[in-house]
């Protein structure tokens, strides 16, 4: 199990010091969990927050993941973005609160991985 909440005194908050401080969020939280069973398989899930900045909603974004275990290789699914979130951020590139894209819609993942 992991957790972690931030906090950004000055998220959120116009600043004449500051331009980007208006597009940091004040809060963010990660929360997670990871079981183990049959002693090859494990099962997990993951949320995250966002509290809102400048005009971007705050948002929550759930994932799943399956994993299977076979000495140094890990074949994984994982379904991201459960909550079918749209995931829009102001554009800090620009100091513009026009929001762009910051990930996809639910979305699944396919994989292995191969420790050396």
């Amino acid at each position: 199990m992991f957790a972690n909440l931030a906090y950004h005194a000055q998220g959120n908050n116009p600043e004449e010091n500051d331009i980007t401080a208006d597009y940091a969020p004040e809060f963010t939280t990660a929360l997670g969990v990871n079981y183990h069973f049959l002693s090859r398989h494990s099962i997990g899930a993951s949320l995250r927050t966002i509290s809102h900045r400048a005009d971007s909603a705050s948002l929550a974004q759930l994932n799943l993941d399956y994993q299977y275990n076979l000495d140094r290789l890990t074949l994984f699914a994982t379904l991201r973005n459960v909550l079918d979130e749209e995931i829009l951020s102001p554009n800090i590139g620009e100091y513009s609160s026009r929001e762009v894209p910051g990930g996809d819609g639910i979305n699944f993942l396919v994989g292995a991985k191969y420790a050396f």
